[in-house]
């Protein structure tokens, strides 16, 4: 089975959206190419806005957006995911959680640790471990691919 990171399986999302034309953050069909944008999204004198088409996104996403799309997707109460709770199912969201804050928001290992309470090195450790339990999982995968569509 090969490996991969965490940033080629956003690289596969990314490469899906433009094969089916659709935009990442909304899954719509607008925003993906200069072609399907109507002219009233259009900047002024027909120039093309790079930054309703960036394909960086991050910080377009808020902490607590993140958290309510890990809480509605795994049951769990965002208190509990801010716990000191170590229980099996509750520690893999919140790894989840914290591998969401670093890819879509870009936050520094510390900024991640602060918000949860954590040490850095314990998201440092999480976000290694979740990545290769999504690596090794298609299930896993899947549920991460579907809470960042979610998240545009």
């Amino acid at each position: 089975m090969q490996v991969q990171s965490r940033f080629s399986i956003l690289r596969q999302v990314r490469d899906w959206a433009r094969r089916t034309k659709r935009c990442p953050c909304c899954g719509g069909r607008q925003g993906v190419s200069d072609v399907n944008i109507p002219a009233e999204k259009k900047a002024g004198g027909g120039q093309f806005s790079r930054r309703e088409n960036s394909g960086n996104r991050r910080k377009h996403v808020s902490v607590e957006q993140i958290l309510t799309a890990v809480s509605a997707t795994s049951g769990i109460e965002v208190d509990r995911l801010l716990s000191k709770r170590r229980t099996k199912i509750v520690v893999r969201w919140r790894q989840f959680a914290y591998l969401l804050c670093r890819d879509l928001r870009g936050m520094s290992f510390p900024e991640i640790g602060k918000t949860f309470d954590r040490d850095h090195t314990s998201v440092l450790y999480g976000i290694g471990k979740i990545t290769m339990e999504i690596n090794e999982d298609a299930e896993l995968a899947e549920m991460y691919e579907r809470l960042v569509h979610d998240l545009y």
